[in-house]
């Protein structure tokens, strides 16, 4: 059996006044970032998929994913 994780990371940052926290930087990574690349890390998680909204998914694909050679995400 496959096992995939859905990240939901379509928050638009209203409560933090537009600030999207998945895209906030700790120690010089988004925070996405982070959280994916454990999931891969994981020999229990075959995929993960990343919900984001239609207008951020070339940001996070080009600046999370490839930047940070995050594996697995499907």
């Amino acid at each position: 059996m496959n096992t995939v994780a859905i990240v939901p990371a379509a928050g638009s940052g209203a409560r933090m006044g537009g600030v999207k926290k998945q895209f906030m930087e700790i120690a010089g990574k988004p925070m996405l970032a982070w959280t994916l690349e454990r999931l891969a890390a994981s020999p229990l998680i075959d995929g993960v998929v990343v919900a984001v909204p239609p207008g951020d998914v070339e940001f996070t694909r080009d600046q999370v994913i490839a930047r940070h050679r995050v594996g697995k995400v499907i």
